[in-house]
């Protein structure tokens, strides 16, 4: 096949992919999965099977697709099944859900960084950011009983408590939930948001949706997300230091946003500012706590880990509060090693002409350095999203002939 006649079968493909692209994008961060019990709740999610669909579909025409996924994925994916290989007696068919999880990982980062139209994607990108907008909106104001009647499907009952409970100083406050159905969570979704405008700050428009963003995120109040995004401040910082002055002008941005949502009441993030308040976090208690039992009780199987049994882990009093420390107690060191492989390969994928990827290595970064306080990579939502957007940044390294076949 010559070049030209790859070009316009490439250029099939990513027409046909386009409704995918659409659907895909607006089911993972606006639909909730639909609940099915079983031994246990299955949460049924439109967009996975709209990513099968769509993997089939280019699997029949390229069948040594799967070859083209980086290792890292195999390994990691690899790292469960000796896992629970090796704990096969305490495991149950849920289970298994975890290495389904990383090839659907595997598959999102395939599909996106070969076959999806950047221009279409962009688009689509911003049409889900006003969407969310609108829904944030509704459920943070609870408007038309919002609160009520839309977000417990979202949210279980003990998020929903988030939406309007008692802060620590006797009154009154709200955390934005949004379609995660989780403050934390809905934080680092905004966050990814924010970040795209703010490396887009040339248009009126960019510098608009980046203030709503940031505005947004304040809201859910997650002081986990205000370390990320300081960490990320400071690394674009040194890193792109003659642009100080550019810096600074995003960082006033912030400020003022702060102010103005400030009056709002964020009496639960402002105690990141009150040393004693926030030591004294029932928040900050239940992470040590959680964080003290996994490492006492990982030790005694520090290699292969007790595979992925949750009742097993939830009976000893794992709360997931950390991504690494939850992974090494399911998997040990080599499913915790593979992990971390996968998470940072990016840096090592885009270390050539890294200045081009700052903003994705930013992304990275706020998954990171949440995964110390909670665990965004367990989140099916916030993993998927993740590998989409791993997959557009890494469609910029392969040449338009490799990308066309």
């Amino acid at each position: 096949m010559d070049i030209k006649n790859e070009h316009n079968l490439a250029a099939h493909k990513r027409n046909q992919l386009s409704t995918f692209v659409v659907v895909f994008f607006f089911a993972l961060l606006l639909l909730p999965g639909i609940p099915v019990m079983l031994d246990h709740i299955i949460y049924f999610r439109l967009e996975d099977f709209v990513l099968l669909g769509a993997f089939l579909f280019l699997l029949v025409k390229d069948p040594f697709l799967v070859l083209k996924t980086p290792v890292a994925f195999a390994l990691y994916a690899a790292a469960i099944m000796i896992s629970i290989g090796i704990n096969f007696a305490n495991t149950s068919y849920n289970d298994f859900f975890e290495i389904a999880k990383v090839v659907k990982w595997a598959m999102i980062f395939l599909i996106f960084s070969r076959f999806v139209n950047a221009d279409l994607f962009k688009k689509t990108f911003e049409w889900v950011f006003y969407a969310l907008i609108a829904f944030n909106v509704f459920q943070y104001f609870n408007i038309f009983e919002f609160n009520t009647l839309i977000e417990p499907l979202y949210a279980d009952s003990e998020q929903l408590g988030n939406a309007y409970f008692v802060s620590y100083t006797g009154e009154f406050t709200r955390r934005l939930l949004g379609t995660l159905g989780n403050p934390n969570n809905n934080a680092i979704v905004l966050a990814v948001f924010a970040l795209h405008y703010a490396f887009d700050w040339k248009s009126l428009k960019s510098k608009v949706l980046f203030s709503i963003a940031i505005a947004l995120l304040l809201m859910c109040q997650s002081r986990t997300i205000i370390l990320a995004l300081g960490v990320v401040f400071f690394m674009n910082f040194l890193l792109n230091f003659k642009e100080y002055k550019l810096h600074l002008e995003k960082l006033t941005y912030v400020l003022v946003i702060y102010g103005i949502v400030h009056f709002i009441n964020l009496d639960y993030l402002e105690m990141i500012f009150q040393g004693k308040a926030f030591a004294e976090s029932k928040s900050v208690e239940g992470r040590m706590a959680s964080w003290g039992t996994m490492i006492s009780e990982s030790r005694l199987s520090p290699f292969f880990g007790y595979g992925p049994n949750k009742d097993y882990l939830y009976s000893k009093g794992f709360s997931p509060e950390n991504e690494f420390l939850y992974t090494k107690a399911r998997y040990g060191y080599v499913g915790l090693t593979t992990f971390i492989l996968l998470i940072v390969s990016p840096y090592y994928f885009f270390r050539q002409q890294w200045q081009n990827h700052l903003l994705f290595f930013s992304v990275t970064l706020i998954y990171i350095v949440t995964s110390f306080f909670n665990c965004p990579y367990s989140s099916l939502t916030l993993s998927a999203f993740y590998f989409m957007l791993f997959g557009m940044e890494y469609s910029k390294l392969i040449t338009a002939k490799t990308r066309i076949r």
